[in-house]
């Protein structure tokens, strides 16, 4: 890089936040090992790990805020503002044959991609079951785990999971 002065962009007036306030230590876990696996994925030539990747990043850019906090249980609100996890489940004091933080935060984080408050491209707004669990599989099949019916929540057996 001799002779190539580096720049760097800088936020001198705030203006870009933290589109994902992501509330609790686990949670923060949960999306740190969900982007781990998507971008090894992704270097690896997935591209549904790459659509996702690029997903997520258009909801961490975006001009505004999801909250992502635990909860009574694990859902996205009407407005696609708010995710809750259930705090049972992320505290591992419920155990889950099918539920993996990573991968339901994902699915959750799909869900909001798809909401009209959070979309302007009309495609996606009649599919968010089929866009929160193509996502979510992105991050269950490298894990070997059973991935989901992207059309419902079931999952389906793969090579007998």
């Amino acid at each position: 890089m001799s002779g190539e002065t580096l720049v760097t962009f800088t936020d001198p007036f705030g203006l870009r936040a933290d589109s994902l306030d992501v509330q609790g230590p686990e949670l923060k876990d949960a999306l740190r090992k969900a982007k781990l696996i998507l971008t090894a994925s992704a270097g690896n030539g997935d591209a549904k790990a790459q659509e996702t990747l690029a997903g997520i990043q258009y909801l961490e850019d975006a001009s505004f805020t999801i909250a992502i906090k635990p909860g009574a249980t694990t859902q996205t609100s009407g407005d696609g503002r708010t995710i809750t996890y259930d705090l049972d489940e992320l505290s591992g004091r419920v155990k889950s044959t099918i539920h993996y933080p990573a991968a339901t935060l994902v699915h959750e984080l799909g869900h909001a991609f798809t909401n009209p408050n959070n979309q302007s491209n009309p495609l996606y707004w009649n599919k968010t079951d089929f866009v929160a669990n193509s996502w979510e599989n992105t991050v269950r099949i490298p894990l070997h785990m059973c991935p989901r019916n992207v059309e419902s929540h079931a999952p389906v057996p793969l090579h007998g999971c």
